[in-house]
């Protein structure tokens, strides 16, 4: 009895088993590689405005260095 309900179970796993994965088509593929290249840009844009922001805040108001970060320097 046992040996057919594991042919049971069997068949059942091969009759519900997943196919390959199906082919991304044309317009896939070119939305996949323009939302990574989007994400790309989107992460650079960041950078460089957290870089930017680092500087103005390093600057007094007048667009020099603050006073107490020059003598930290020296």
């Amino acid at each position: 009895m046992r040996g057919k309900k594991d042919s049971a179970q069997q068949d059942a796993g091969r009759t519900f088993q997943r196919g390959p994965k199906p082919v991304a088509t044309e317009y896939e593929t070119v939305q996949e590689a323009f939302r990574k290249n989007f994400e790309r840009l989107k992460a650079e844009r960041l950078a460089r405005e957290a870089a930017k922001s680092d500087d103005e805040q390093r600057q007094g108001p007048n667009g020099k260095r603050q006073l107490h970060e020059t003598a930290k320097e020296h």
